[in-house]
């Protein structure tokens, strides 16, 4: 009987190893993406800086639904003002938000080419991007040292992964 405690000891603490690695190499992939977007965001910040107000000329909006949520695929022709000139342009948007023609709305332009403009995004979401990352990096490949480390608390994982999976798999 002691074997086969022993066995059991073993075989899970190997399958707990081996989730966590595969888990710890899923969720750093994930992070890397979610970090190159962040930097994506910050390098297009850096390139749409300047912000003006553009009136809505026209306007053309479909509605999507998913489950309850409704958003709006709007592309708009707008007009704005940079120094002595009115320049105008066509963007797309989609989001929650339905634009009328005639309404106002925040923009930002490449100083390079003002034609060339975007709707300003929320610049926390780059900052929650890559704390997000950085946090799931490190709880990831700590929870890897310590089931490296920790034969028990790699059994512990084990075990713990297979009653998941026997769950998940009578649940189907």
């Amino acid at each position: 009987m002691n074997k086969v405690g022993k066995v059991a000891y073993d075989t899970t603490a190997l399958y707990g190893r081996f989730r966590t690695f595969i888990s710890t190499v899923f969720v750093t992939l994930i992070s890397i993406i979610l970090i190159i977007q962040s930097i994506n965001m910050y390098n297009e910040e850096q390139i749409y800086k300047d912000t003006v107000v553009a009136t809505i000329n026209s306007s053309l909006c479909k509605v999507n639904y998913v489950k309850n949520d409704r958003s709006y695929d709007c592309d708009l022709s707008v007009s704005y003002k940079k120094g002595s000139g009115v320049y105008q342009s066509q963007i797309t948007t989609i989001n929650s938000i339905k634009y009328n023609m005639g309404s106002t709305i925040n923009i930002t332009y490449n100083k390079d080419n003002i034609t060339d403009i975007k709707i300003p995004v929320n610049k926390l979401t780059k900052y929650v991007f890559f704390i997000i990352a950085v946090f799931l990096i490190i709880l990831s490949w700590s929870n890897l040292y310590f089931v490296i480390k920790n034969k028990t608390y790699a059994s512990i994982q084990g075990s713990l992964g297979l009653v998941n999976d026997i769950f998940r798999r009578n649940n189907k």
